[in-house]
């Protein structure tokens, strides 16, 4: 009995670690974003957003239609999440999170948009109590209070001289913001609750929620901008949407996607927050971009964050298996769940 529980222990442990491994890479892959986005400023935002949507579909349909096609196999006959169900969550979760990002980013800042995006892991973590049962650890909400706090103090002191000038925030923006964090609340919270229950492979999730959040992207691109500047783009500019859709987005989302099997959607919503202290390093290391006062602070702020957020996960009941491949999951938190 007492070998059965720490080798029980032992593999919630491993499991827990290669949840944060994925999360943390992928997390890392979206932070990279920040040495080539300065040179895709030219491109029109929702072409970026098509182009991201587009391309991670390819390479699942690709890839899975190639290893293993039963992946791709749904229908009328799924077990819990028809295609209905999956057109919808493919608007809920791609279309916000990468149409609702760019729109916010023709009338608001970077800086802006983050601090606004950045309130998903709170959002997460207290949804998930009701929606999961997940109850996070008092250390794991202090974390999320932390991250915010950090996201908060990177983007409003621009260094020696405080606090930057603050304007009005217009509503359009703001607007496409939110979509864009409830987005990836949406995705923390069924990604993680679809890994827990079983209802669909993650890669099926995954692989349908870009294709039909493709038809919705495509559809306000039509309404909103029209196709007209496809073709003007370079050859080095397609260099990098290839990369912001294969890396970033396929890499980068598919790895925090099956992060979540093994992790709770608190602890990975909070990790996720990684981007953006990779973000400013790769900035000042590859760009040459001096940190300012503020990212530095938030950086280490975030820093801590992760580390009483994930020391909480630990403490209260590290790692969590995936429902749909062994017999019990833990959460986050401890708690058992049945496959």
């Amino acid at each position: 009995m007492r070998k059965a529980l720490e080798s029980r222990k032992a593999l919630e442990l491993r499991n827990w670690i290669k949840g944060t491994l994925l999360v943390l890479f992928g997390a890392f892959l979206w932070g990279t974003l920040v040495v080539v986005t300065k040179g895709a400023s030219h491109l029109d935002p929702l072409t970026v957003a098509v182009m991201r949507c587009a391309m991670a579909a390819l390479g699942c349909f690709a890839w899975f239609g190639f290893r293993n096609p039963r992946l791709l196999r749904v229908g009328p006959g799924s077990r819990a999440m028809p295609l209905f169900c999956l057109f919808l969550y493919g608007g809920a979760t791609c279309a916000f999170m990468y149409a609702g990002f760019t729109i916010a980013l023709r009338t608001l800042s970077v800086a802006a948009c983050e601090v606004i995006f950045y309130t998903f892991p709170l959002f997460t973590t207290f949804l998930g109590i009701f929606v999961l049962r997940e109850r996070p650890s008092a250390a794991q909400v202090f974390a999320c209070v932390l991250i915010v706090s950090g996201v908060f103090l990177m983007t409003s002191l621009s260094g020696p001289g405080g606090s930057a000038p603050r304007a009005a925030l217009p509503l359009a923006g703001v607007a496409g913001a939110a979509l864009s964090m409830l987005g990836m609340t949406i995705q923390s919270l069924v990604g993680r609750g679809n890994a827990k229950k079983g209802w669909l492979p993650v890669e099926t999730l995954f692989s349908y929620a870009h294709l039909f959040g493709l038809f919705w992207i495509v559809l306000c691109k039509s309404v909103f901008s029209g196709w007209g500047d496809l073709p003007r783009i370079s050859a080095a500019s397609w260099l990098l949407l290839a990369y912001m859709g294969f890396i970033t987005t396929l890499l980068g989302y598919g790895a925090y996607n099956l992060g979540l099997r093994y992790v709770s959607a608190a602890t990975a919503s909070m990790l996720a927050s990684f981007e953006m202290v990779t973000a400013v390093v790769l900035d000042a290391a590859v760009l040459k971009t001096v940190p300012t006062r503020g990212e530095i602070v938030g950086c280490l702020v975030i820093l801590a964050a992760l580390a009483l957020g994930t020391r909480g996960a630990g403490s209260s009941g590290a790692g969590s298996g995936n429902a749909a491949s062994s017999g019990a999951a833990s959460d986050g938190a401890g708690q058992k769940t049945p496959a």
